[in-house]
């Protein structure tokens, strides 16, 4: 992408030129998770928030799109990793900024269900259900968590 690891202190990068470079950072992440590089991916999304959140951190309607969407992407490709925990841990990150997302909720819910935290998955998905009742995936993966609930506790 060009750009240092984190942003130039001294002098300071101007706030616009930060957030433009964050979009930038951000997008290229976007074209590695499409390409199937997950971690590749990560580290970009890392380095858009760096961009963002160097002192001061950027605020305003574009940095807070761009934070959410950031530990949004960063979820997903965790969770396509296998890594639950960071997941979850991505996704809490995304939920401070936006506490009815949709996506991080659902995301959230499938990587607590996958790691047998199925009262903790079926919180999350029922949240993502009440936000948007049409989705069918929520439908589904809330119905396998509450199935796996139901057979941890009773054995059937």
């Amino acid at each position: 992408d060009g750009f240092p690891f984190s942003p130039p202190f001294d002098p300071p990068m101007e706030p616009e030129k930060r957030l433009a470079a964050g979009e930038e950072i951000k997008a290229k992440g976007n074209a590695l998770f499409k390409e199937g590089k997950l971690d590749a991916a990560v580290l970009k999304y890392d380095k858009c928030l760096r961009y963002v959140d160097a002192y001061p951190p950027l605020d305003g309607d574009a940095a807070r799109a761009g934070r959410l969407a950031c530990h949004l992407n960063s979820g997903i490709c965790h969770l396509k990793e296998g890594r639950q925990k960071q997941c979850v841990a991505a996704c809490g990150r995304a939920l401070e900024i936006d506490a009815g997302s949709v996506k991080g909720l659902f995301r959230k819910g499938c990587a607590h269900r996958q790691l047998g935290e199925y009262e903790m998955a079926i919180e999350a998905l029922e949240k993502a259900a009440g936000l948007d009742g049409e989705d069918e995936a929520i439908k589904k993966e809330l119905a396998k968590a509450e199935k796996e609930l139901k057979k941890y506790r009773y054995g059937w």
